[in-house]
């Protein structure tokens, strides 16, 4: 007699209960009474809401690197309107290339070639109408020197974030252990001129950069 007047649990809903199939299928169920509806409404709340959370927490990038690719994309959109639209220079790259290494202490670097730029900053120099790259002579230098001649100004962008780039990587690996060649690069210089791009980090930028804004 005791079974026949124990009240029905809806097998639907306690299947839901126990995590067994999806919220909604739960809903379109009947369910025996109104205790036990409000129990699966509640369930379906905190399901969804685990849910969200656990999308949230799975989905997008750390806030400091977003940070970092936010101030380095507004710094080139910076850079680039302020020279970006200058006059193509019709200095021939013999000419600046020989006035900037005139300015340039040399000797804590080495000269790259086609396949050091390739791997530095990631450019073709096939592309461009002229390269030269002096890249540290060790792994604690900081000493660098880049000139690139453009074919156009469409070149400004992928050549302006490549420097950057190239920087910004630098500056990682001394930062915290390496005080003289992380402030070193801290002062480096970047300019845009036009079809020129110069990138120089040395005890002197500003010797090299006079020099290379003199033929531009």
């Amino acid at each position: 007699n005791d079974a026949m007047h124990r009240p029905r649990r809806d097998k639907n809903a306690e299947a839901f209960l126990n995590g067994d199939f999806e919220p909604e299928d739960a809903v379109s169920e009947k369910v025996s009474s109104g205790r036990e509806k409000q129990k699966v409404q509640t369930q379906m709340k905190r399901v969804r809401r685990q849910k969200g959370s656990r999308n949230r927490a799975g989905s997008g990038l750390p806030l400091f690197t977003v940070l970092k690719l936010v101030c380095t994309a507004v710094l080139l959109i910076l850079i680039l309107r302020q020279f970006g639209g200058m006059r193509m220079s019709s200095t021939p790259f013999e000419t600046v290339r020989d006035d900037v290494l005139a300015a340039a202490d040399l000797t804590p670097m080495q000269e790259g070639d086609n396949q050091m730029l390739r791997r530095l900053y990631g450019l073709d120099p096939s592309e461009y109408e002229g390269c030269l790259l002096y890249y540290p002579a060790t792994s604690m230098g900081a000493e660098e020197l880049l000139v690139l001649r453009l074919r156009g100004r469409e070149q400004q962008e992928t050549a302006a974030a490549a420097v950057q780039a190239r920087k910004e990587e630098q500056m990682g690996v001394f930062e915290g252990y390496a005080v003289e060649p992380y402030e070193m690069l801290e002062k480096s210089v970047i300019e845009i001129r036009g079809n020129y791009i110069l990138f120089v980090s040395a005890a002197d930028p500003e010797a090299v950069r006079k020099a290379f804004l003199h033929d531009i």
